[in-house]
């Protein structure tokens, strides 16, 4: 048991919003922003059932609370259940990467040109190509002048 649980606080509620690499940030059910840290253990279950779950509800203790800055830890209960959490997850993750290889193998025999339209500009002569013509026109005229 930790100090701030021999404290006598209790969890409160809070869901992780984002991870990064130097911690979660965690909207408690107060309003408050919070931070758990990427030192903290129960880190890594957050950042992989954040990747599974959007927005997933845990619970927290409130470790120091120093005005607007406020860290939290995961809470005991929370970190043995985000397993089973995380399974639910899992299933539909690999139900939607199925999807996507169905569609990508059905669009795979569309149209080799794919969403190109059938009408195009006309390609412009480079700016070469237009000298080079008005060069020639010019010979041209200057050779009937003579």
């Amino acid at each position: 048991m930790t100090a701030w649980q021999r404290a006598g606080t209790q969890p409160v509620r809070g869901s992780a919003l984002h991870c990064s690499g130097f911690g979660c940030v965690v909207r408690l059910a107060d309003g408050r922003l919070a931070v758990l840290p990427a030192e903290d253990p129960g880190f890594e279950v957050v950042r992989k059932l954040l990747q599974t779950v959007r927005r997933p509800e845990l619970d927290f203790f409130v470790v120091q609370d120093a005005g607007r800055r406020v860290r939290v830890a995961l809470a005991r209960a929370a970190q043995e259940t985000a397993p089973a959490l995380e399974a639910l997850g899992a299933g539909s993750s690999a139900a939607f990467e199925r999807k996507i290889t169905d569609f990508l193998r059905q669009t795979a025999e569309w149209d080799s040109r794919g969403a190109a339209s059938d009408w195009r500009r006309p390609k412009r002569p480079t700016r070469a190509e237009r000298s080079v013509r008005f060069e020639k026109r010019l010979h041209a005229k200057a050779r009937s002048r003579e």
